[in-house]
C-alpha cells in the first residue's frame, strides 16, 4: 500500500488538488455574509447621487481586492518560506526549545504570582 502511495502522480490529477484550495477559499467567500453586508453598507455611502452606481460600485470594490489579492499571496509566499524553514530539524529543535523556555517562564511566574502578592 505504501508503494502505491508513493508513486508520483499524474499532472492532472495534481492539478485537482492544487485547485481544491482555491475553489474552497472562492466558495468560501462568497458564501460568506459578512462579505456582502461589509460592500451593501459601506460602498454606497461613497456613491455619488445622480450618478450610475455600477461603474462607481465596481471601481470601489477593485480598489478593495487589489490589495487584498497582493496582500493573500505576499502571506502565502511567507508561509511558504518560513514552513520549510520549519520543517528543517535545526529550526523545529529551536522551535521546541524557545516555547519550552517560554511555557516554562509563564509557569513559573503563574507559580510565584500568589507568593509575591
Amino acid at each position: 500500500m505504501r508503494a502505491l502511495a508513493s508513486l508520483p502522480r499524474p499532472a492532472e490529477e495534481l492539478a485537482g488538488v492544487a485547485a481544491h484550495p482555491l475553489r474552497q477559499g472562492f466558495v468560501t467567500i462568497v458564501l460568506n455574509p459578512k462579505a456582502s453586508l461589509t460592500f451593501l453598507s459601506l460602498l454606497p455611502q461613497f456613491v455619488p447621487a445622480r450618478q450610475h452606481a455600477l461603474p462607481r460600485t465596481l471601481l470601489l470594490a477593485l480598489i478593495v481586492f487589489t490589495p487584498a489579492l497582493l496582500w493573500f499571496q505576499a502571506v502565502a509566499v511567507l508561509v511558504d518560506r518560513l514552513g520549510r524553514w520549519l520543517r528543517r530539524p535545526r529550526a523545529a529543535r529551536g522551535l521546541q526549545a524557545a516555547t519550552g523556555v517560554a511555557l516554562t517562564v509563564l509557569g513559573a511566574a503563574l507559580l510565584l504570582e500568589p507568593l509575591l502578592a
